[in-house]
């Protein structure tokens, strides 16, 4: 009762009356002091109703005169309503939280494959806020094996509030050259050769030598020399095949055109700067939008409620969208021109990275709708690409008479 009791001070016509009437009434009054005709006791906070009642009878002057540590927290808490509203919530949601999902673990060292998995879980319905009882283990595992490409079994464990992925990821088998496989290299433009590096296969060309795409330069067909003797003992030379992999670059030069053109009027995609914040409320599974309806333009970004590394499902998510509009753009021949040469350095930069631009030749032509330049470019690099080939048996087809012989069998018949 040390916590919550109440201190009082009464000033009574009769002491015994009063001590008389609080043992009648039930009331368990401790530490009872008298001093100068004042009367103190302490008494359950519960009870006060009832101790008011008494001294209200006897006509006695009271009042309190101290309070346990519990009854001072409660009355000053008890003006501010707020406090005592967001215990109450934070209480339900504590006591609630063991029945939905809270945090998502995924067991993998590998950042591309735990998002991967969160986004699939999030397909099946598993994500923070999820009705723990309503999760379908089995399906959400076939799943992700199914979806996740880099993984070869998953396992869901609920664990309290936590859902917990283990993961096997699957082990590449090591690149290796097949060799069984007979392959040539032919050209892949029309060059002159500058220099073989031939690892394995037959050169059909040598330096120097002019070549044309899809021509043959290195075969897989190897010829294999086979010194035999006859019954006279004399040396015989028998020459056969065997087909190899080839393996091994081309070098050469080469010239390619390419054409890059820009129309003088034209639709372009343009972002707004005003960008636009909504929010809306996250309960659980539920989502609740605070500020309207989505404004129409690019949802560029979602802020997700974490505490720490851990998703909340409960609080305010804010989303950005970036408004877009699509603008007709007016060129003129100067700014034409500059566009096509943009196009002209994307193109070198993604395609004509692993070559030596050794020239370069230009032609710019204006017709009345746009600017095209025209690229003819000096090229030195590989100029092979395997290719390969599948042999056949040479019987292939069930032998058949000959017809001579077909036509005497049908005089004969």
């Amino acid at each position: 009762m040390k916590l919550t009791y109440i201190r009082y001070r009464a000033v009574c016509p009769s002491e015994q009356l009063l001590f008389r009437r609080l043992h009648e009434n039930g009331i368990n009054a401790e530490g009872i002091v008298t001093r100068g005709g004042e009367v103190f006791f302490s008494a359950a906070f519960t009870q006060k109703k009832l101790i008011v009642k008494t001294l209200g009878g006897l006509n006695c002057e009271w009042s309190e005169c101290g309070q346990g540590m519990i009854v001072r927290l409660a009355r000053r808490l008890g003006r501010r309503w707020g406090l005592i509203a967001g215990a109450v919530v934070c209480g339900i949601v504590l006591i609630s939280s063991q029945y939905y999902v809270i945090n998502i673990e995924v067991l993998t060292d590998d950042p591309k494959i735990s998002e991967r998995v969160s986004e699939v879980l999030t397909e099946c319905g598993i994500s923070a806020g999820t009705y723990i009882p309503s999760i379908e283990r089995v399906k959400a595992e076939r799943t992700l094996r199914q979806k996740v490409e880099e993984i070869s079994w998953a396992g869901i464990t609920l664990a309290d509030s936590t859902v917990i992925v283990d993961v096997l990821e699957n082990i590449p088998e090591p690149k290796r050259a097949d060799d069984h496989c007979p392959s040539n290299l032919t050209a892949k433009y029309d060059a002159v050769i500058d220099k073989l590096d031939i690892l394995n296969g037959t050169a059909e060309k040598t330096s120097g030598s002019g070549v044309v795409a899809g021509e043959i330069l290195v075969s897989g067909i190897v010829p294999v020399e086979h010194i035999t003797r006859d019954k006279e003992g004399r040396p015989v030379t028998e020459m056969t095949e065997k087909y190899v992999r080839s393996i091994g670059n081309v070098y050469g030069s080469f010239s390619i055109t390419e054409s890059f053109t820009q129309p003088l009027s034209d639709t372009k995609l343009v972002y707004l700067p005003k960008e636009v914040r909504r929010y809306s409320l996250r309960l659980f599974s539920a989502e609740i939008p605070l500020t309207g309806r989505q404004p129409k333009g690019m949802l560029s970004r979602t802020e997700k409620l974490r505490l720490i590394s851990d998703e909340l499902p409960v609080g305010i998510r804010s989303y950005t969208f970036t408004p877009y509009a699509f603008s007709a753009v007016i060129y003129n021949r100067k700014q034409a021109e500059q566009a096509a040469r943009d196009m002209e350095k994307r193109y070198m930069r993604n395609f004509l990275d692993s070559y030596e631009v050794r020239g370069r030749r230009e032609k710019i032509t204006e017709t009345a709708d746009g600017v095209t330049i025209t690229v003819t470019y000096d090229l030195y690099g590989v100029i092979s690409e395997e290719k390969p080939f599948y042999i056949f048996p040479k019987n292939t087809a069930p032998d058949t008479p000959d017809p001579k012989e077909r036509s005497t069998e049908y005089e004969e018949n």
